[in-house]
């Protein structure tokens, strides 16, 4: 299921409500086998999950990594490779110690010291036990928007304006060619201004893990790029072996288009709630 699992374990005596960066045991698991071993803060541990593009995080509380779910949300966005949250100890909609499910399974025995705990926890995910908690939809936000920068200097306000929004209106086109290269869907929305588009934001359906390669995030002085994923907003776990994971029940739609100069579009549920509504024109 996974190729790359980091393990960890909170040693006694830290706490993720501490000020400080709390001390994690970790044990880093390729292909089956343990690559790397060790204590280390969390920012550090986290630095090695962005090093080695582990596809998970296994612990048997996910809690001990932040306390509050924005703060997991926070946690997995700054790393770039977006791992799965997976919690070992969580099967079905029961949890178990650790230390039962390592001695059921023969991977240790009664007490487990943080190192053996980090271990299990990284041997139960890559054997598909545990649940995974699932913090953002399969969908990517990205927005393309001016920078922060003011004029620069020498330069009128009017031509900043109509340089930045060239910039932006390239930069959209670029994304939307790139999205269609790769075969992704998405939903376009533009803001216009006089000189061209101030700021569009693109809904991707596709998980961000899908987008590495397609679309850069960007901080320039005239233009960003933000790629971020869609937060859920029902957070729930999955089991690692839920039909869940290898099928998404299709949602279906009632669209309605009127074509013109600028172009009107509605969408709604098959409950009649109402999805989407706007218009605009091809930028």
């Amino acid at each position: 299921m996974f190729r790359k699992v980091l393990g960890l374990d909170l040693l006694p005596g830290e706490s993720p409500l501490s000020t400080r960066d709390p001390r994690f045991a970790y044990a880093l698991l390729v292909d089956g086998l343990v690559r790397e071993r060790g204590e280390a803060k969390l920012s550090e541990v986290l630095e090695i999950a962005r090093r080695a593009c582990v596809e998970a995080i296994a612990i048997d509380n996910v809690y001990e990594l932040a306390p509050s779910v924005d703060g997991l949300r926070e946690l997995l966005g700054a790393l770039g490779c977006m791992p799965k949250l997976v919690q070992v100890t969580m099967i079905g909609d029961k949890t178990y110690p650790l230390s039962s499910l390592a001695a059921s399974l023969g991977l240790g025995g009664e007490k487990l010291s943080p190192q053996q705990a980090a271990e299990v926890s990284a041997r139960l995910a890559y054997m598909g036990i545990g649940s995974e908690l699932v913090l953002f939809e399969k969908e990517t936000k990205i927005i393309v928007s001016k920078g922060r920068s003011p004029a620069q200097g020498g330069m009128s306000l009017e031509r900043y304006k109509r340089n930045v929004e060239s910039l932006v209106t390239s930069k959209t086109r670029e994304v939307r060619e790139a999205l269609e290269r790769r075969g992704l869907d998405y939903d376009l929305f533009v803001t216009r201004g006089r000189f061209g588009i101030e700021r569009s934001v693109f809904v991707v359906y596709a998980p961000r893990d899908k987008l590495y390669g397609v679309v850069k995030p960007l901080h320039d002085h005239d233009i960003q790029v933000h790629v971020e994923p869609i937060a859920r907003q029902d957070p729930v776990f999955i089991p690692l072996s839920s039909p869940w994971r290898r099928r998404t029940p299709p949602r279906y739609l009632i669209v309605g288009v009127d074509p013109g100069v600028s172009t009107g579009v509605a969408a709604l549920s098959l409950r009649g709630e109402i999805k989407l509504l706007m218009s605009g024109r091809r930028p």
